[in-house]
C-alpha cells in the first residue's frame, strides 16, 4: 500500500467509490447545463428562475 497525500493510506479498490462519485457529478452537470441551455432558448423561459 503506498502513501498519498491526497487520499493517504487508501486501499486501490476504494478508489472506485471516489471514481463513481466523480462520474455521477459529472452526469449531473452535464444533465443540467443541458436543461439550461434548453430553457435559454426559449424566449417565455427563466433559466436563473428556480421553478
Amino acid at each position: 500500500m503506498k502513501f498519498n497525500r491526497l487520499w493517504g493510506h487508501l486501499d486501490a479498490a476504494e478508489y472506485k467509490h471516489v471514481i463513481l462519485g466523480l462520474i455521477l457529478l459529472k452526469y449531473i452537470s452535464d444533465a443540467f447545463n443541458k436543461l439550461y441551455e434548453k430553457l435559454a432558448e426559449d424566449e417565455y423561459a427563466d433559466p436563473e428562475q428556480g421553478d
